[in-house]
């Protein structure tokens, strides 16, 4: 097996000798099912294609039709991202966790798989423990090109963890102001009109400012 590694932020390594230089005709690109960087995985898929002219097939996990909705939206969004850099990309979306079988009946000659160093299953060698190995490596021991990304795909806590600052944060922000303005309008009570006015303003003002930062998207950042 050779890697080259052609690129940081993040980490982009080839799997199979020749490849990072080759033709590439399609790229099948694995998106589990997690929060990931939209922005940055639209850019790194870019960047594969000017250079090799290959089209793009998104294949998107569905594991519970209770996410369905957030994970069309999730993949809509990075499709938006690929069209306004001049790409069309196909979807599909695909249920169970068996991405081997699933890039087996859709791979042809040509294809490079596009899989996140996040994504691991069982280790074969070591059945009885639970030590795991990269979803690439498999695809490798298959005899399959492999393009890896590493920081792409976030882990489970990172999700839980960008949940946090997108939607809770604000809403506290939200809560914490009301509080706030309640009682400053009890103390300023004996203001005059003008002074109460802009004071209220002002922190109005600066709610929406924290809420604006709060809420942007992780890959703005």
């Amino acid at each position: 097996m050779n890697q080259t590694k052609i690129m940081d932020n993040p980490p982009v390594v080839w799997h199979e000798s020749g490849r990072a230089g080759a033709a590439i005709h399609r790229l099948l690109v694995l998106l589990p099912n997690c929060e990931f960087q939209e922005a940055t995985l639209a850019n790194v898929l870019w960047s594969i294609v000017s250079r090799n002219g290959a089209t793009v097939r998104l294949l998107a996990a569905v594991d519970d039709w209770s996410d369905e909705a957030r994970i069309r939206m999730r993949v809509a969004l990075l499709a938006a991202m690929l069209r306004e850099s001049g790409l069309e990309a196909e979807v599909e979306f695909v249920t169970g966790t068996d991405w081997i079988e699933t890039v087996l009946d859709r791979w042809t000659p040509g294809d490079v798989i596009v899989s996140h160093a996040e994504q691991t299953l069982p280790s074969p060698a070591a059945a009885r423990t639970l030590a795991r190995i990269p979803l690439s490596q498999a695809f490798v021991g298959l005899g399959k090109p492999v393009c890896e990304l590493r920081g792409v795909a976030l882990p489970a806590e990172r999700s839980v963890a960008r949940t946090l600052v997108t939607w809770i944060l604000p809403a506290l922000v939200i809560v914490g102001a009301f509080i706030a303005q309640a009682l400053f309008l009890r103390l300023a009570h004996e203001w005059a009109i003008w002074a109460r006015q802009a004071a209220f303003i002002a922190s109005s003002a600066l709610e929406v400012a924290l809420i604006a930062v709060l809420a942007r998207p992780r890959s703005a950042r």
